[in-house]
């Protein structure tokens, strides 16, 4: 992110917001002001999904364990 935002700097793009996808749930779930917590991302995965659509990952979006892992994907997007 850090290098997106010296990118959009040097090209004088002042208007372009660059978030993680943790802050970009958080503007969608209608929060400005806290990260969203597990649950209610979890929440928010599970009720979006199964009208979502996946592309190539269309075949497993409705498996067990799909929302924990997309869940948690902003764990590993973060580090």
């Amino acid at each position: 992110m850090r290098e997106l935002r010296l990118d959009a700097a040097r090209q004088r793009r002042h208007s372009v917001q660059i978030m993680s996808f943790e802050q970009l749930a958080v503007r969608l779930a209608g929060g400005f002001a806290r990260p969203i917590d597990d649950e209610c991302l979890r929440t928010a995965i599970q009720a979006v999904l199964p009208d979502t659509s996946l592309g190539e990952l269309e075949s497993i979006k409705l498996l067990p364990g799909m929302v924990d892992a997309a869940a948690d994907s902003r764990a590993t997007a973060r580090r």
